[in-house]
Parts: structure tokens; sequence; C-alpha cells
């Protein structure tokens, strides 16, 4: 068969592949023609991949992989796609090919999932390739498979996720049977992937033992969400399809599948998918109880001779009952099973927590049972492995209790995101409310470092065990809990667990009308400071118990503001309208008034930009100083207003209020932050450094305080060390566009001129060409000597200048970069007429050495007050 027929032969396949029943014949019918011997094949490769669950393990796969490499052209073993040095190739799925390769970054192994260039042509096929991306890296849980990147590099577009050695479950049953152990065992690491998942809004829809990869410590990974669907997208309307769609497959950036489309694999399909119809998270529980059965059976609950015969088993016949397959499954174990393989959804478990109870109950007998049988072993065997467990559990005691010393004094901890109870997923921003309100409460108390927003985020939804938590984060105690509203009723359960010692420490629950929820969080602190025995000043007790009530409105609508602020990016418009209808509703409520100051504040900055900074920074000032007339222990307003402050070069008083927010939330990792950068504009290095590494340890994972860190290092003139801090940043999101950003910075100042090109690049794609981006790029374009590039990234700049506001920082780096020091000199004096916050670093940023020797230069510091 020929190469074309062959690419023919494959791109059929793989359409046809998606569609079921009478959609796929008629399919078949209209793309083959008159060519039967094509129709032929593509059933006999259909029909391969069914039976056999997936593509790669059909015995077809090696006579069709020869062709399709001619195809595809040379293989790219031993040669690099972009950064990626590939070393061999690990297997291949339906639609990509995967190989181990060696990121020549950061020195370490990496799983390069790449679609061949020969089939880029399929916009569908590259839709689905992406879509795989997006979805998967929108999570983020141990058993999930993390992705890296996902580019393109000589028309190859390939994603980057972590290299997981180990074998796929489909693998391991090959071998024989799993025990119980180990079926429940993954079952339950599949059940918190799936938890992670669901509460971010996706679906996987392909949940198969060829997608669940076992480490060999058993670790479970959870890979391949290539039919995953986001499912709170909005549903597609004819208008929004373009032509460049499949056929059969009508999506809007790439994300959501029309109803009618079957996808999936057959024998794990839930009756919904099969019928094409519109599924939800409950289609991951059929899919998951097919695996589970499987695996304590040794065999499908839906089987049958041909694809057709699996889909009606699915629909209309009951699977055989698991206890009389399996008799180690137990019977709570086998209908908890069989309840996953309801055909009606509103009959399965309705969400896999409840499922995970099950499986916890059924470990947890498995191993009582394991129990029992240990004691029909004979005496002396017995006598043996009771005196091994003492032992073990003696140890054990005393590496882990808590000791009667003042080492197991509890002096840091972290407060997970508190669990919204209520059902609804609108009601999120009242959890998030209540876990902020319940850290920012903790944070008041000096004694205790208490781990900040931002990182203790990153764990809502996952289901990492607690002593894990607290070493990631370093610290003694974990703070966990519920809260559930019930009309104008808020109720919060809280529990503190001593991490070293795991077990838990003190628990209450709390029920409140909403407009005293701020302070029912003061009381469930300072409860939790008396558990502690922390030390509190007579001004933290007066302030951890300086709370009124609030009009409930007012508090709703500043919950919603501070929920939209932690999101950033284009929310912080909407966080305003949020705040001033908190004012509106209650103008004496001193909280709204700060959030607003720190709203403008963020929005008048560089990487924002929606705001001239003069602008922003007038109305962050106003808000702050409102807030701290109402109310002048409010950490919050002290720091916007020492922002604002502080980038209108009023030295002295930024410090000042940078020092008092301080003072009266000593875990604040921002205000650590934002004095760190003060310190560093005014050229304290090593104070800055210093108040920088404690903004970090307070949020360790915080991507934002890391960066911050980068940038007062590269002001340090410690380019090693920011060059180090920032690849951490993009190592952990490598879509973060500031690190980009401030990395292609430090290249530059460092000489490295290709890293730094290649790195601002990065960074203009990442901000959607934001003009600070644009700003970089064209500086180190001309600091590589591409002086042409470097013009054309400022004729953009120029253009886009003359159409929207657009930060004359950018201007001033590409002039630098391009040696025009008169011209550079321009558009400084507009930077320092509109006060931008790139002024204030003016005396310390390496980027303005080339103009230092100017006598203007020397002009501009004097102006704002930091002569050399």
């Amino acid at each position: 068969m020929t190469p074309e027929r062959w690419k023919k032969l494959d791109l059929l396949f793989h359409e046809a592949l998606e569609l079921q029943g009478e959609a796929r014949a008629f399919h078949l019918a209209k793309v083959c023609g008159e060519d039967e011997q094509l129709r032929q094949e593509a059933e006999r490769l259909i029909a391969a991949h069914e039976r056999e669950g997936s593509f790669i393990d059909s015995p077809i796969f090696a006579e069709l992989d020869g062709p399709t490499n001619e195809v595809c052209n040379e293989s790219p073993v031993g040669r690099r796609i972009g950064p990626y040095q590939v070393i061999s190739q690990l297997g291949q799925g339906g639609m990509a090919k995967v190989f181990l390769a060696e990121d020549t970054r950061l020195e370490r192994k990496v799983a390069l999932k790449v679609l061949p260039s020969a089939f880029t042509q399929n916009p569908g096929r590259v839709r689905r390739f992406e879509r795989e991306a997006k979805a998967v890296s929108a999570l983020n849980h141990p058993n999930i498979l993390t992705i890296h990147e996902i580019g393109e590099a000589d028309g190859a577009h390939y994603i980057v996720s972590e290299f997981v050695e180990g074998e796929t479950l489909r693998e391991q049953m090959r071998r024989g049977a799993l025990s119980l152990a180990t079926s429940l065992d993954v079952a339950r690491q599949v059940t918190d992937a799936l938890a992670a998942a669901h509460a971010a809004g996706i679906v996987h829809r392909d949940i198969k033992p060829e997608n669940v990869m076992a480490r060999p410590d058993g670790l479970v990974k959870v890979l391949d969400f290539g039919l995953a669907k986001l499912t709170e997208q909005p549903a597609v309307t004819a208008a929004a399809v373009t032509a460049e769609d499949d056929s059969h497959i009508k999506t809007t950036a790439g994300l959501s599948t029309e109803p009618g489309v079957v996808m999936g694999t057959v024998s794990y399909m839930s009756p919904e998918q099969a019928r094409g119809q519109k599924v939800d998270h409950r289609t991951d529980i059929f899919s998951l109880g097919v695996m589970v059965y499987e695996m304590l059976a040794g065999r499908r609950p839906f089987e049958g001779e041909t694809t057709s015969d699996v889909m009606a088993a699915i629909l209309t016949k009951e699977p055989e009952p698991l206890e009389e397959l399996s008799s180690e499954a137990g019977t709570k174990l086998a209908r908890a099973v069989i309840r996953c393989l309801a055909k009606d959804r509103e009959a399965r478990f309705q969400t896999v927590n409840d499922l995970a109870t099950q499986l916890q109950s059924a470990t947890e007998r498995s191993e009582q049972s394991a129990l029992r049988q240990a004691r029909r072993w004979p005496r002396p065997v017995w006598v043996a492995v009771t005196l091994a467990l003492l032992i073990i559990a003696a140890v054990v005691y005393w590496k882990l209790a808590p000791k009667a010393t003042p080492d197991s004094q509890i002096k840091s901890l972290v407060v997970l995101p508190l669990e919204n109870l209520s059902g609804d997923p609108a009601q999120e921003y009242l959890a998030d409310g209540m876990t902020d309100a319940l850290i920012g409460d903790l944070a008041k108390i000096g004694a205790l470092r208490v781990i900040s927003r931002t990182s203790a985020m990153r764990y809502k939804g996952a289901k990492k065990p607690l002593l894990e938590i607290a070493s990631e984060l370093n610290v003694d105690a974990v703070v966990e809990g519920t809260v559930q509203r019930s009309g104008n009723r808020v109720s919060i359960r809280a529990r503190l667990i001593h991490a070293g010692a795991d077990r838990q420490l003190w628990a209450e629950s709390y029920d409140r009308d909403l407009r005293d929820a701020l302070g029912l969080q003061s009381e469930v602190a300072r409860a939790i400071a008396r558990e502690v025995r922390a030390k509190l000043t007579p001004a933290e007790q007066t302030r951890l118990a300086n709370y009124a009530a609030v009009n409930r409105k007012a508090l709703e609508d500043y919950l919603q503001g501070r929920y939209l602020y932690w999101r950033m990016g284009g929310q912080l418009e909407k966080a305003v309208e949020y705040f001033q209808s908190a004012i509106n509703e209650d103008p004496t409520y001193a909280p709204a008034y700060a959030g607003m100051a720190a709203c403008y504040n963020a929005l008048g900055s560089v990487v924002v930009g929606a705001l001239p900074p003069p602008e922003a920074r007038r109305r962050a000032e106003e808000a702050a100083l409102k807030a701290l007339q109402l109310d002048d222990t409010l950490a919050e307003a002290h720091a916007a207003l020492g922002y604002a402050y502080n980038y209108n070069w009023n030295w002295a008083a930024a410090e000042q209020e940078i020092k008092r927010a301080i003072e009266l939330n000593p875990n604040s990792a921002e205000t650590h932050s934002l004095y760190s950068r003060h310190l560093s504009a005014v050229g304290r290095a090593d104070e800055a450094i210093a108040e920088a590494n404690l903004s970090q340890d307070l949020d360790p994972l915080s991507l934002y305080m890391s960066t911050m860190r980068g940038h007062v290092l590269t002001n340090a003139r410690h380019y090693d060390e920011a060059i180090e801090q920032l690849r951490r940043v993009i190592a952990l999101d490598p879509n973060d566009y500031m690190a980009h950003w401030f990395l292609g910075i430090v290249y530059s100042n460092n000489r490295m001129f290709d890293e730094a090109v290649a790195t601002s690049e990065r960074a203009v794609v990442l901000s959607r060409r934001a003009p600070g981006a644009l700003g970089v790029l064209g500086m180190n374009y001309g600091l590589a000597g591409r002086k042409v590039d470097a013009n054309k990234t400022l004729n953009e700049l120029l253009e886009l200048n003359r159409r929207r506001y657009v930060t004359p920082v950018a201007l001033v780096q590409v002039y630098i970069g391009l040696g025009d020091k008169d011209r550079a000199f321009d558009w400084l004096e507009k930077v320092y007429q509109e006060r931008s916050n790139f002024m204030a670093f003016l005396k310390v940023i390496p980027m303005a050495d080339p103009l230092r020797s100017d006598p203007r230069f020397d002009d501009l510091l004097r102006r704002i007050g930091l002569p050399r």
C-alpha cells in the first residue's frame, strides 16, 4: 500500500473510530466510495482497536506503523524537538506518538507526545491534541499526569509531561488477577484523581486500564485527558462552528463536544455516552465501575463478540453479580461496584467522593480480613508475627508520638481551603472567603507562622494526606474544615490536626447568621490560638475580637470581590464593582475600601496596565485612606497605602505604612514581598533579599512571590540565583508569562542573549502580545544584534500606541536595545510624567546601565528622590 493510501487509511480510521452504528457506516461509505478494499481495511483496524481496547494493543499496529512513519518523516529519535532531546519511543496512542526525551534546560527526563507533522493538516486532530493538554494542565494532583508544556517546533505539535516509570493497569492485569488490596488501592487513587478533575469542572470520559499507570512505588497516575470536556462550557451554537471543524465533531475552542457524537472506548462507555447524549461526571463513575469490576472479576461486566453486541449489553443487560465471580469482594463492595454500573445515572453514586467512602470502608474490611487470616497461622508463626508487629509499633510510636518537650509546641500551621458542602458551585466564593478570613485572623498572631492564602489554596480539591501537606509546607499543624450556607445561615466545622503526631487536637462546629460570619471566623481563630498556646499580645487580642456584624448584602459583595481579586487577570474590574456595591450597601465597611485600593494598585501596575498609573494610585490612595479613617488597625489598608506611596516616590511614608501593615499582620507574604521591593528600590539590597526570602517562606507555593524574589535578586545583580529562581517558577507553570518576562530580562543582563530572546518571545506569546512583554523582546532583539527584528517590534508598539494606551516603559526598553539614548530619554521622561512603577526601580535596575553615564539620568534620580 502506498504512503498516500496509508495516510488516507489512518485518517479514515481515526475519524470513523469516533462514530458508532449507522453514523459510522454512512461515513465509511461516503469517504471510501467505490474503494471497497479501503473500507474493509478501515473496518479491520476499528475492530482490532475495539477488541484489544486500544490501537497500540492491536496486532495491526506494527503493520500500520511502518508506512505511517514513512509518511510522518523520519523518526525523531536522536534528534531535538525544541529544547527536548529525543531518546527513544515509548509507545503510540490513537493519534500521537510518545517518546522518552531529556529537557536540555532542566536536565530531566520527560515524556514527549508528538503529533506527526504530516497530520497537522487535519485541524480536528490538532484541536483534540491541544485540548488534552489544556484540560489536564488545569489540574494539579499527585494522581494526575503533570503537563509541563505545550508547544510547536518545525511543524510538530507536542505536549511535554512528567515521565512516569511503571506500567499500565492493563499490563498488570495481563499477568494475572490482581489482589483485592491492590484493586482497592488503584481504585481509591483513581477516585482521588477524578475528584480533583470533577471539582475543576473536567470529565475524563475515557477511564480504562490503558489510561491508568502504576509506578513501582504504588503511586497511580491517570493519563490521557484527550477526551476530557469542561462540563461548564456553554453549548455550541451553529454559528460558532467554523468551516475548519471536522464534519462529525463540532467544537468551540476545542473544548465542547456536540451531543450525538460518541467518544470513548466502547467497553468502558456509560449508557449515555454510548447513545451520544450529553455526559457529566457520572459517566466517569460508570467507567470506573467497569474497571473495578474487571480488576475483581477478571472480566468485563459487558461483553460481546462485536462492538454492537457490547453496546447492546451496556444499554440493555445487567452485569453478572460480582459476588459470584469474586469471593474476596464481599457483599458491600460488590453492591457499590454494581451501583456504579446503573443504567440510569441518577441511580449511581452522585459524586466520586461518595464512592470513595465505600472503597475506604472496603479497604478497612480487607485489612481486618487479612488480620483474621493471620490468626489462623500456626502458633509459632503467629507469635513471631505478633512480636514483630509489637516491635514495629513501638518504634513507630517512639518516632511519631508527641514528646512532652517544648519542641512539640505548634509554631506554624496552614489553613486548608474549607470545603463547600452546599453542592452549589456558585457558593465557592463563600467557602474561599471564609478560608481567607480565617487565614487573615490567624496571621495577626505574631507568635505563629501562618502559611499565606496562595499556597494554601493550591490544595483546594486535593486529597493529599495531611502529613504530606504539612511536610511540603514545613508546618507543625493543619487546620481543615467545611462551610455550608442555608439561606441566611452559615455553618462551619473546623478541626486542628497535629501533623507530627497525626492526631486531632481540637474540633468545633459553629452556626451563625451570615452577617456574623467574619466574627465567627475570629472566634475560630481565638480557639485555635488557645489550643496551640500561642502567646497573644494585648493588641492582638483586641484585633481578634474587633468584629462587628455586617450588612448581609455588603458582606456577600465583599467576599465576591475578594474571590475575584485573587483570581486577578481580567477579574479586577469586576472585583472593583463588587467592592463598590458593598460600600453602597454599607458606607462604613472598611474592608471593602481596602479591597478596592488593592485592586486599583494592581490595575495600574506595569504587568496589568489597565489604568494609567497616576489615576490608579490616586484612586487606591483615596480608598485606602477612607478605610483607615474607619479602621486604623486594618493591615490591608496600610499595605495598599504603602504601595501607592512607594510608587509615588514618597519613600519615608511608604516604609512607615508598610512596616505598620507588617506589625498588624506579620504573616502577610504579600506585604513582606512589597517591603522587599521597596528596600530594593532604595538600594538596601541585603535587607530586600531577606524580606523576599521571608515572603517566599510564608507563601512557598506562590508563583508570584517566587517571581518577585527573582526580580529582587536581579536588581541585586545576583543573576545566577535569579535565573535559577525563575526557572523553578516556569518548571511549575510553563505558562506563567510574568516569570518568562522577568527571566528574559535576567538573561539579557547576564549577556545570555540567545536565551533572552527565546524566553522573551515565549513571554510575548503567553501574554498575548502585551506591550510590556513586547518592550523586553524588542530590547533583547537589539542587544542580541537583531536590529531588524527590534525595529519591527518598535513599529508594532508605536502603531499600538496610536490606538490605545501603551506603557512608555516598553518604548524605553526597545530604544535601549537599539542604542538610541536620546529617544530612550525622551520616552523615559514620559515614564516619569506618568509616575510608572518602573520609575521606582531606576536607581538599581541593570537594564538602565547604558544610560547611567548621562547627566540626564542623575537628574531623573534627583527628581524621584533617590540620588545616586
